[in-house]
């Protein structure tokens, strides 16, 4: 595993714009034809579904008889991302992508999204939705975002990142940086996650917590191309 990346806190404004901005500067690394994007504009075909493509990346939400929904926050500047619909035994829990909690969490695992690519795919950049620092929200344990990579069956590493209250991110595993766009909204931009590979496989889930509050969050946008031919 990489040593941790620089994690760099931007001046506060609409979260929405800062994406906005993020998306439109990635627009102009004139990425390759063969290039995907899943973010609010693609992945509407998929809400409802348990498993869906975009372009060469085919997504199924995890666990079993899971369906991919959509997180929005209006009292959070209108940010949305992808996350999941599931009975976990209890009623539906809300439309995020929530991992486990309780004795046995980490055994038991909790919500995921996978994404698999026929053709193996450099990832451009990843854009993390409603991970909030600890005290953001009332009852609310530290929030941990984990994405894992993976080149067939061999594991590429560990990405883990989760928000601070005084603004700065803890962010660990392969990845060029980490910045935060809005510690209202939970924003988080990851830039070049596993920089350099070839994946076949990427999956976000988030970390077990032993008791209180779900660590959760939701997948605004990610990013990437076929690497060019040798």
């Amino acid at each position: 595993m990489q040593s941790p990346a620089s994690a760099t806190p931007r001046a506060a404004m609409p979260a929405a714009a800062l994406i906005a901005g993020l998306v439109a500067a990635a627009a102009l690394a004139a990425l390759p034809a063969q290039a995907f994007v899943i973010d609010p504009r693609t992945y509407g075909p998929c809400l409802g579904a348990a498993r869906c493509s975009i372009g060469p990346a085919v997504l199924s939400a995890m666990p079993e008889g899971a369906s991919f929904a959509q997180q929005i926050d209006a009292a959070r500047g209108n940010v949305r991302g992808l996350g999941i619909a599931h009975d976990p035994g209890n009623g539906f829990n809300e439309a995020e992508l929530q991992g486990p909690v309780g004795e046995g969490a980490e055994q038991r695992g909790g919500e995921g999204i996978r994404i698999d690519f026929a053709v193996p795919q450099r990832i451009g950049s990843v854009i993390l939705a409603h991970l909030f620092h600890p005290g953001s929200v009332a009852g609310d344990a530290t929030e941990r975002a984990i994405i894992r990579g993976y080149s067939g069956e061999t594991a590429l590493g560990t990405i883990s990142v989760s928000s601070r209250e005084d603004g700065s991110i803890a962010a660990s595993g392969p990845l060029e940086q980490a910045q935060l766009v809005s510690a209202e909204a939970g924003v988080i931009y990851l830039k070049h996650p596993f920089p350099g590979a070839a994946l076949t496989r990427i999956e976000f889930t988030a970390a077990a917590v032993a008791a209180g509050d779900t660590s959760d969050y939701s997948l605004a946008r990610i990013d990437g191309a076929r690497l060019p031919a040798q």
